[in-house]
């Protein structure tokens, strides 16, 4: 049950705000941001035979793979103590009232979220334990007051389907401008991202085929629907808490609804750490905030997000 910050500092003696706790979040949060975008540094720029700008994703050298280890390792630490300090201060500062989200309280959600995080990166999975630890620590987090991060039912719900719909047509004419602009600037299609889902699933479905045994059937059924539910349900929705729900909802605070919207795409395109897809990307990402902002709610930009993944997972 929450209580009001003066409630709990009368019943706990706990302190006025939990210095110590927050700078530990904000270490741990800076560490989370600086192993997403570190990847840049990994990837390899070749020209095609069109002579056309290639950008791939190669392993680190061993000054990258030392740097990536020491914010692996500080990031730990970090986590680590921002969790001691939350049993020694009763975690204060997940378990106070507040009435709009601070910057804080998304390096406390990052906190939560960063070693998730590591592990997939480190295993190099689908991301399915990242994806629900998003959407879990978003819900506990903000139990009883889901609308700071706009987790509640959208408004004008009679009218969402239609607009998923139009906006599904939109993003497809957003993503072709994406394109253009990449061909323009002489850079090539190739993801490895796209490549990886797509191959993901291939493999899954040319195994499920070719399979003579039960077993193997099984197992690659199992691994295609592992995907299509890391793409297609829990991806959108970790996505959409942390951009729409926390950043969008903070920029708005600042730098007003159209530069929030603007400034959250730019970090939803980087965050994927994918150079050819970054125009349509950050064109979708916009999408998606208009969504956020018309709707007044995340589960309006989920429910877009959720839709397209579907349908590229299926048909594309």
């Amino acid at each position: 049950m929450f209580i009001t910050e003066s409630q709990y500092q009368k019943l706990t003696n706990a302190p006025e705000d939990s210095k110590y706790r927050a700078v530990f979040a904000w270490m741990t949060m800076i560490c989370f941001w600086s192993t997403l975008f570190i990847r840049f540094l990994f990837i390899e720029v070749t020209y095609t035979d069109e002579n056309l700008l290639r950008f791939r994703e190669v392993p680190p050298d061993d000054l990258e793979a030392l740097l990536c280890l020491m914010l692996y390792i500080l990031g730990f630490l970090t986590f680590s103590l921002f969790v001691i300090f939350g049993f020694t201060e009763r975690f204060y500062l997940e378990r106070r009232m507040i009435h709009r989200l601070r910057w804080v309280d998304l390096a406390i959600f990052c906190s939560w979220i960063y070693v998730p995080w590591l592990i997939e990166n480190i295993y190099n999975t689908r991301m399915i334990l990242f994806f629900t630890s998003c959407v879990i620590v978003g819900l506990c987090l903000n139990r009883k007051r889901f609308r700071l991060i706009g987790f509640h039912a959208p408004i004008k719900k009679t009218l969402l389907f239609f607009a998923i719909i139009f906006a599904f047509g939109l993003i497809q004419v957003v993503q072709s401008v994406g394109i253009y602009i990449n061909s323009y600037l002489g850079i090539d299609q190739y993801s490895d991202r796209e490549n990886s889902i797509k191959n993901s699933y291939q493999m899954n479905t040319d195994a499920t085929m070719n399979a003579f045994s039960s077993v193997s059937s099984s197992s690659a059924s199992s691994n295609a629907a592992l995907t299509f539910l890391a793409v297609c349900l829990l991806a959108p929705i970790a996505e959409e808490i942390l951009f729409r729900g926390y950043l969008q909802t903070l920029f708005t605070h600042y730098v007003g609804r159209i530069f929030s919207v603007i400034l959250t795409a730019l970090l939803f395109s980087l965050y994927h750490v994918d150079v050819a897809s970054f125009f349509p990307l950050f064109f979708t990402g916009i999408i998606f905030g208009i969504f956020r902002e018309v709707f007044k709610s995340v589960w309006a930009a989920s429910a877009l997000h959720m839709f397209m993944n579907m349908l590229f997972s299926l048909f594309f």
